[in-house]
């Protein structure tokens, strides 16, 4: 942060914040609480025969679960400018 001043009651404060400055990788898992994609397209309709039962359709566990599938944002310059007067 730099503080510029213009005689005694004005000012510019220039403010230059980076976050994730050497672009490193910060992975992250997006999975719901229970280990199931929130997806339709996770849910098998297909019945299922355990012995004599039949159950009704069923939900796959994900194959992926807790490995990273996403990444937080990358390289982010931000930049200001504050006028006091």
């Amino acid at each position: 942060m730099r503080d510029v001043r213009f005689g005694e009651k004005f000012r510019l404060q220039l403010l230059a914040e980076s976050f994730n400055t050497f672009n490193r990788l910060n992975a992250r898992v997006t999975i719901s609480d229970d280990g199931f994609l929130n997806s339709a397209g996770q849910f098998v309709a297909y019945s299922t025969k355990v012995g004599r039962i039949t159950y009704p359709g069923q939900f796959l566990r994900n194959s992926q679960f807790l490995n990273p599938n996403d990444a937080y944002a990358p390289r982010q310059v931000q930049l200001s400018i504050r006028a006091s007067f």
